[in-house]
């Protein structure tokens, strides 16, 4: 597992969307179980949940998001970048799913379509950690150092207490 796929697994958790679609009980109760299940590694539960949740709700980004993430982790690449493209087609500032998918990205070697999702994700919200390590990351891939360390000093500014962008 490298750097960029272990920074995903961060974000399992961080599938809220910023807008918020309208609350829905029942759809809100199988997510909420989904997630347990998850966070358990009971994958094969948590898939079948994040599914019923989009049957029930196929227009709701936050499901695409955690099964997107529930398929990275399984090392379902194809099919966790389609996850997320769905979620960013109903949603395209979706910013944690812009920094997830722009991981797979780049773990795949796909740096400038990494980049411009990461860019995407900094100009919509400028001072979200998790974006800025990442971007400090494939700068320094790329011995971009000026911009590795600014994305870093932004990460810092923003949360003193990262110990990642300490390292």
């Amino acid at each position: 597992m490298n750097l960029l796929t272990a920074l995903l697994g961060l974000g399992l958790a961080l599938c809220a969307c910023k807008s918020g679609p309208a609350p829905n009980p029942e759809r809100d109760r199988l997510m909420a179980r989904a997630d347990s299940s998850a966070a358990r590694h009971r994958y094969a539960e948590a898939r079948q949940g994040y599914e019923q949740v989009l049957g029930m709700d196929p227009r709701f980004p936050p499901a695409y998001c955690a099964l997107g993430n529930l398929l990275a982790q399984l090392g379902q690449t194809t099919k966790a970048i389609e996850r997320y493209q769905q979620a960013l087609a109903l949603d395209p500032d979706y910013t944690k799913v812009q920094h997830n998918l722009a991981l797979l990205w780049a773990d795949l070697g796909q740096y400038p379509e990494a980049l411009a999702l990461l860019e995407k994700a900094r100009e919509d919200q400028p001072k979200y950690p998790p974006v800025l390590q990442s971007l400090a990351l494939l700068y320094a891939k790329q011995s971009r150092y000026p911009e590795a360390e600014e994305a870093l000093g932004q990460a810092l500014a923003a949360e003193p207490e990262l110990v990642g962008a300490r390292l």
